[in-house]
């Protein structure tokens, strides 16, 4: 797919212009942010184009494509399947499904796209980009799943119990918070379907003022090992439950500013609130935040909320 910012008016009698630009470090500089127009925010989309037949009739393509639509077929019709357990990719095919979208965008016989050459790099704009599913084949023009019914045996359980590991979710969303606290220099984001499912999961578990413990000898399925060293990072170390902050997840969580470190005096081992929070930027930090109304060993710095009050006459109207 291709994503990209359209173009704006560049002034009276001057030629359109993308909505930012790039300086020498390679930093985004906002034209909205600098001009201070909140409502000229542009708004990333997907790229499209027309095409006109012979009989005038507009058609608008998009620059999508759906890799299910070029997966191997055998003398069926059924979908091949690889030893990955994957559907098979006719690349010839998808190959020239590219050129198609891409000599879509062409201007003076030029592209005006190419492909993304970091793969693993995501949601990049202006080129096409490929960007990885969660394995799931999808059919159809509504893109609807096509799940396998699976038996409910004792690999299933486990994999369920994987899907339910605190450990692992709690660090994904560190990560994710991560990359945007960094503007993408470290951690992982995760897309917005994994960042939805995995948050609203969390919430269950942290939503409350249960406590958590790891037990050394056992068997660590759920992960409580790394989830409960979080809390810990979190409360001062007042939540036990059998593990202590790891000094380098301290230090990086006060070098994030997620949590003060030594040096904020009275406020050290407070949580930053960041306000105003985004939980899809920054969802570690709005659990935590949540959790403290419950567990007041979470302490939060309450000065990002204040507000200076004015005094109001009061008169007759």
């Amino acid at each position: 797919m291709i994503s990209r910012y359209s173009a704006v008016s560049g002034g009276e009698g001057e030629a359109p212009k993308l909505p930012y630009s790039i300086d020498s470090e390679g930093k985004v500089i906002w034209d909205f942010i600098v001009e201070n127009k909140p409502d000229d925010k542009p708004e990333l989309e997907l790229a499209t184009w027309v095409t006109e037949n012979e009989d005038g009739d507009v058609t608008t393509h998009t620059a999508h494509i759906s890799e299910s639509a070029h997966f191997q077929k055998d003398e069926h019709g059924k979908w091949v399947i690889g030893s990955d357990g994957l559907p098979v990719i006719d690349q010839a095919s998808l190959q020239a499904e590219k050129d198609r979208v891409l000599d879509g965008f062409k201007v003076d016989g030029k592209r005006t796209f190419q492909e993304c050459t970091d793969s693993t790099y995501h949601y990049e704009v202006n080129c096409l980009e490929y960007r990885p599913g969660n394995g799931i084949p999808v059919t159809g023009g509504m893109y609807v799943p096509a799940y396998t019914e699976l038996n409910l045996g004792d690999k299933e359980a486990r994999a369920m119990v994987k899907a339910a590991d605190l450990g692992t979710n709690i660090e994904l969303l560190y990560q994710h918070e991560r990359y945007f606290r960094t503007s993408g220099q470290k951690g992982k984001r995760l897309s917005s379907v994994d960042l939805n499912r995995i948050y609203q999961n969390m919430t269950v578990w942290l939503w409350n003022n249960l406590d958590y413990r790891y037990e050394i000898g056992k068997d660590d399925e759920l992960g409580f090992e790394r989830f409960t060293q979080f809390l810990n990072c979190y409360t001062r170390d007042q939540a036990q439950g059998g593990t202590s902050c790891p000094i380098d997840l301290k230090a990086e969580l006060a070098r994030l500013n997620m949590v003060y470190d030594d040096t904020a005096g009275s406020y050290t081992g407070q949580m930053n609130p960041s306000y105003p929070l985004n939980y899809m930027e920054k969802p570690l930090t709005r659990l935590m935040l949540g959790r403290s109304f419950w567990d007041y060993d979470v302490k939060v710095d309450i000065r990002p909320f204040l507000v200076s009050l004015r005094v109001i006459p009061v008169g007759r109207h």
